[in-house]
């Protein structure tokens, strides 16, 4: 059964540090990311779009670069 948050203040989580494409970072990044999701479902439960949208948003360097064009693309 999944957990329901009745509290209408979600958890304060503090963003991740930018990913910007190290290899040995990508599992820390994305248990983070899994926290800052899970703490506030109000925002990101069944709304992969606003997901997506949080984790471009924690990307930098060459991680943002690849990206770029993408999102330009739209």
């Amino acid at each position: 059964s999944k957990a329901t948050h009745t509290n209408n203040n979600p958890i304060r989580v503090k963003a991740p540090q930018p990913f910007t494409g190290q290899a040995d970072y990508i599992d820390t990044f994305f248990t983070q990311l899994q926290v800052i999701f899970l703490s506030d479902p109000n925002k990101f439960d069944n709304n992969n779009a606003n997901q997506i949208l949080y984790a471009i948003n924690c990307l930098g360097g060459n991680a943002l670069s690849f990206i770029l064009p993408f999102i330009k693309a739209k």
